[in-house]
């Protein structure tokens, strides 16, 4: 692979990798929150009105699958790449081509 694909294949990897690790990291670091739970407040008056470990539970599930979204603008510049290769865009000379990695 050449160009383009090999650029999308690398941002791919990339955002698997940093996705799942994000993932597996917040998922087992917020372990002792769901042991210990949270505590739930009034929004009005922010009394506090217990301690909850379902809901630790639910706020670690949600913020570990943030962690995969949150890695996926990484395939961005491929896609753009991919975009300049196939309407003949890409740079020939060295200076250009060194200018569009510096911008991708």
């Amino acid at each position: 692979m050449t160009g383009g694909r090999l650029v999308l294949l690398n941002a791919s990897i990339a955002v698997v990798a940093c996705g799942v690790g994000g993932w597996a990291n917040n998922y087992l670091i917020r372990q002792p929150e769901v042991n210990r739970g949270i505590a739930i407040q009034d929004p009005v008056t922010q009394e506090q009105l217990g301690i909850s470990k379902k809901c630790a539970d639910i706020a670690r599930w949600q913020t570990a699958n943030s962690r995969l979204f949150l890695a996926s603008p990484l395939i961005l510049p491929a896609i753009m790449m991919i975009g300049l290769e196939r309407f003949r865009l890409v740079p020939k000379g060295k200076v250009g081509m060194e200018m569009l990695k510096f911008m991708l």
